[in-house]
Formats: C-alpha cells, sequence, structure tokens
C-alpha cells in the first residue's frame, strides 16, 4: 500500500484570534493580540488552535511538525464535528470524542481522547512529531523524531466515519508549530 506524505496547510478559516498564520501557510504561532480575522463558523472562538484545510476520509497519510520552537503544544487530528465555540473540554484537542492527540506540557508528554490521557515515556525532546493516519485501518500512530532516528510515541485505535483533519494547539506566546513533509518508508518504519 502506499504511504502519502503530506504537507498539511492552516485553514485560516479555523484559527483562532491569537494564532498567526505565516504566508505560506504552514506555519502556526502564539500570539499575545487578536489578529482581524472575519468571522467565520469555522473558527475556534476561545480555544487557541487551528485545523489545517486538507481532510481525510480514506487512504494513509504521514505528515510532521517542527516542535522546537515550542514549549507547550498539542498535535493531533479532529474529526469535522469537533465544536469550535465555546471554552470548556469540548472544544479543546484530545479532551472530546471528536480528536485525538499528543501532549507537551511542563517538559511531560501525554496522549490525549476523550478526556481520557495517558503519560508516555520519552527518549528525551524531538524535533519533530510525525503522524501517520491510516484511515481504512483505523490507526493514527505518533513518532518522536530526532534528527533522522524516530521512535514510537503512541498509537491510537479509530473508530470514525467522517473527515479529519490535522489539528494544532498552542498555549504560550511566541511558541509556533510548522507544518512540513517527510517520506514514510516502509524500511524505516515497521510495524505501520
Amino acid at each position: 500500500m502506499a504511504r502519502d506524505a503530506v504537507s498539511p496547510t492552516l485553514d485560516l478559516n479555523s484559527a483562532n484570534q491569537r494564532i498567526v498564520i505565516s504566508s505560506d501557510l504552514f506555519k502556526a504561532s502564539m500570539s499575545g493580540n487578536d489578529q482581524q480575522y472575519p468571522k467565520h463558523p469555522d473558527r475556534f472562538t476561545s480555544c487557541k488552535q487551528v485545523l489545517a484545510k486538507e481532510s481525510f476520509l480514506s487512504g494513509r497519510y504521514y505528515w510532521e511538525v517542527e516542535v522546537t520552537q515550542a514549549h507547550s503544544y498539542e498535535i493531533g487530528i479532529a474529526s469535522e464535528s469537533m465544536l469550535r465555540r465555546g471554552d470548556g473540554w469540548e472544544c479543546l484537542l484530545g479532551w472530546n470524542a471528536n480528536s485525538w492527540c499528543v501532549a507537551k506540557h511542563g517538559g511531560k508528554y501525554t496522549a490525549r481522547h476523550a478526556s481520557f490521557e495517558t503519560n508516555l515515556k520519552m527518549l528525551g525532546d524531538p524535533k519533530q512529531i510525525g503522524l501517520c493516519l491510516d484511515y481504512d485501518q483505523g490507526d493514527l500512530i505518533f513518532y518522536a523524531i530526532d534528527n533522522i532516528i524516530a521512535w514510537p510515541m503512541h498509537t491510537f485505535n479509530l473508530d470514525v466515519n467522517e473527515p479529519l483533519r490535522p489539528a494544532l494547539r498552542l498555549s504560550n506566546i511566541g511558541d509556533a508549530l510548522r507544518f512540513f513533509s517527510f517520506q514514510c518508508h516502509e524500511d524505516n518504519y515497521s510495524g505501520m
């Protein structure tokens, strides 16, 4: 089965007012000031999050997020039905039934889905987080990447039948996350 490496682009219509999107649509930065985005029903009103434009309803995809410019973050996927309005758990990445993520806060890493949190043992702080989504098999695998070494962080088993979109959340002013593609090779990632 072919694995499609993708370079997701950020959706300005979903970006919270405190998220600054780069002109190339790959980088999200946290600002202390509201951006002058127009009102849109897809926009996160309270949660400092943004979705990618791309959505996946079948197939296999791989993408990476550079994390070296962020101290605290969530990286994952969200279904189209994830709520955008509100300031509770229903909108936070990983804290509801419509999103899955890996998070770093206070130097600790966790995997989150539906308000359930799993502590992750890490070999160190990665420079990138890789995500391999096999929609048809129902697998989402997160990889920690440091230079050319990658190790699996966590696997979620998904049971979904709606489009999924890459998602980012930032917590600290000045922090940034950036999408870029990486070829997913079968010989480098066994068991996928």
